[in-house]
């Protein structure tokens, strides 16, 4: 994994990140599916030991609300998925079905 060279201008680089990581096209297979889902998004807070578990929860669960996923940030990942795209689906047949 590496860089591509710019043709033009100049790559700078600041801060204290040290690696580079994968950026994964199917968003359930970069997931872990043996943790919540607020230690998934409370996960870089984790990393800089920047709050306690229980500041890193209460932000996972205001920003849950705000995405709309309340009720699932105590649940593995899959879970949370499988039941956004069954109402997804419940959504689209009855906007076909409407029409």
């Amino acid at each position: 994994m590496g860089m591509l060279q710019p043709s033009h201008g100049q790559y700078i680089r600041s801060g204290s990140q040290r690696i580079m990581q994968m950026v994964f096209q199917d968003p359930l297979s970069s997931l872990n599916p043996r943790l919540p889902v607020w230690r998934i998004i409370t996960e870089p807070l984790w990393i800089a030991k920047r709050s306690s578990e229980q500041q890193r929860r209460a932000l996972a669960e205001e920003l849950a609300v705000q995405v709309g996923i309340r009720p699932e940030v105590s649940r593995p990942p899959a879970s949370c998925v499988l039941r956004r795209a069954a109402a997804t689906y419940r959504h689209c047949q009855s906007t076909l079905f409407a029409a």
